[in-house]
């Protein structure tokens, strides 16, 4: 093209080149130092993780267990509990609605071997919860035993009275748990039961003596045994309410209450195994005041075990990322050039033609990588690497986009656009439609009156486009736990759109240029990806070419506010 012939354009494409042969270098080097910093400190996010799951379990647990005690005080305080004061007890504690995994709570009393007959006629006729009273009630397993704690009150009654009657002297596993708290005078945890319904949990069990108080020595224990109070873990619910949700990679592990657990599913972990341990302590009553004075057999276990990081696809990730970089580096570089004012029409219309024949090449390979990452069967677990290589080809492809609308805004006279009559409710469903690919769409609320019947005359396409460019600014320099919210005011004659962030804000020196081509502010490298500098310019153009304005304030790490203004108008 007779367009590269003077010196001045050679002398311009050999910077391109330069440009280009510099941006594959650095991204090699972002690439391989990105993979020095996860590995160097793997260690460091699992002892964090480890540490915050540690105090979130200890704390959940010890509050659950505080509930127990609790309870035996509450049955110590009369000679007898009915079983409607139980329930009442239960339900207004909201002891199982408070501790997430705590599914049934209920209250055993020991049985002695001869008054077992008793004990089923009392049951019997029990009319305190049921009018018919329970006469199909039966200890299980059946057998003669010497001593018995079958289960005489359940809460939630009414979803679990399939377990009235249940004997915790009926197995090995319920017996073992029932003397240990007896003989300790404390919380015992079981080891690992099948809840049934394919659910892993277990018991925690709190004894009761005769004389309701914990006697010295076990001797004792064991004779003024009356009974126990117990409530059941399920292992899954109970863990999924404070596992952490930071961690990297994403392997199995294995997490247990005194040993006693099991693999509860796939989470986030770091790269090397691990086992930390947290000791609790028991919390015994002396006069007046709480002391810590025994570890008891409850410490939460923390076991990971995990592979290195970067096992999808070592190789073809770190080469599609410089792809990336390459083409993102050529495009913008060749923008830059053609951007130089023109001499004449001609001039502009060649250079026009030229970025769109281009933009269409460099799409040609783009669609083919976007192909091949959909395309590959991933590992279990290593999503993470697919969505971060189609998010930067996304990223490329919204960077081709605005590009060309900013050359086709700057390089021609654009046609008297179509202007359709729209209000802004049907505006925000359309942009939140564009975003909706992106996992920022939840970010973004609406706040204010939620119905604006106003019309505006607008070109719906470019209007879209701009609200878009200025609320993803805001995501884009957000951090993810920020929402963004978006307002419509009603004036008179105008409507005013604000787009609110608590972002990382623009350095008030360089607030002047916001709307200026291909600038990016100083602390734009907090952003969570690469932009193009024209999203901005661009929007400040459509709003300006609809008789509208764009204004906006904004504070460094406190976040900024954009004002779009239009006006409200009607057909004809």
């Amino acid at each position: 093209m007779k367009i590269f012939h003077t010196k001045r354009n050679r002398f311009t494409l050999s910077m391109v080149g330069a440009a280009i042969l510099i941006a594959t270098i650095l991204a090699y080097v972002l690439i391989s130092q990105s993979i020095k910093r996860i590995y160097t400190s793997a260690d460091a996010h699992l002892q964090t993780e480890a540490d915050a799951f540690l105090s979130l379990s200890s704390e959940h647990f010890l509050g659950a267990v505080a509930a127990l005690r609790s309870a035996r005080g509450f049955f110590y305080s009369s000679e007898v509990v009915t079983r409607s004061e139980f329930y009442n007890y239960v339900e207004v504690s909201k002891f199982l609605n408070e501790y997430s995994g705590f599914q049934t709570f209920s209250y055993a009393p020991l049985v002695l071997g001869k008054d077992k007959d008793a004990f089923l006629k009392k049951i019997s006729t029990d009319t305190s919860i049921r009018p018919d009273g329970y006469p199909a009630y039966s200890i299980q397993p059946e057998g003669m035993r010497e001593t018995y704690l079958p289960i005489q009150y359940i809460y939630p009654e009414e979803e679990v009275d399939f377990l009235l009657g249940l004997d915790s002297l009926g197995d090995a596993i319920r017996t073992e748990n029932s003397y240990r708290a007896r003989d300790v005078g404390d919380i015992s945890v079981s080891s690992l039961l099948n809840l049934g319904e394919g659910g892993d949990g277990v018991l925690v069990v709190i004894p009761l003596y005769q004389n309701k108080d914990i006697p010295e020595t076990v001797e004792e224990r064991q004779h003024f045994f009356s009974g126990t109070l117990t409530t059941v873990i399920d292992i899954d619910t109970f863990f999924s309410h404070i596992l952490p949700q930071t961690m990297i990679g994403n392997k199995n592990i294995t997490i247990s209450i005194a040993g006693r657990g099991g693999d509860v599913g796939s989470i986030q972990v770091a790269e090397k195994s691990n086992n930390i341990f947290s000791k609790l302590y028991a919390k015994r009553e002396v006069t007046e005041e709480l002391s810590l004075t025994e570890q008891t057999n409850y410490d939460f276990t923390f076991d990971a075990e995990v592979n290195e990081l970067l096992s999808f696809d070592e190789l073809f990730e770190p080469f599609l990322l410089a792809i990336i970089f390459f083409l993102a580096a050529v495009f913008m570089s060749i923008v830059i050039l053609f951007s130089q004012k023109a001499r004449t029409i001609e001039d502009v219309k060649k250079r026009y033609a030229f970025i769109s024949t281009l933009s269409h090449q460099l799409r040609t390979p783009l669609t083919n990588l976007r192909w091949q990452i959909e395309s590959r069967i991933v590992p279990k677990g290593e999503e993470e690497s697919q969505r971060i290589m189609m998010q930067g080809v996304l990223i490329l492809n919204s960077i081709i986009d605005r590009m060309l609308l900013y050359i086709g805004m700057t390089a021609k006279k654009e046609d008297t656009p179509t202007e359709t009559l729209l209000s802004f409710d049907v505006l925000y469903k359309k942009i939140l439609n564009a975003l909706s690919k992106s996992q920022d769409v939840a970010r973004v609320v609406r706040i204010g009156k939620k119905t604006i019947p106003n019309k505006l005359l607008v070109d719906e396409q470019k209007i879209v486009s701009a609200i878009l460019y200025v609320i993803e600014n805001a995501l884009i320099y957000s951090p993810k736990d920020k929402a963004v919210n978006v307002e419509a005011v009603l004036g008179k004659t105008t409507l005013s759109i604000l787009v609110t962030d608590k972002g990382y804000g623009i350095p008030a020196k360089e607030q002047e240029k916001v709307f200026s081509e291909f600038f990016r502010a100083s602390n734009a490298s907090l952003g969570i990806n690469m932009g193009s500098g024209v999203s901005l310019a661009i929007a400040k153009r459509i709003i300006e070419e609809h008789g509208g304005s764009i204004q906006f304030s904004s504070k460094e790490n406190e976040g900024s506010i954009f004002e779009i203004t239009l006006p409200l108008r009607s057909a004809g």
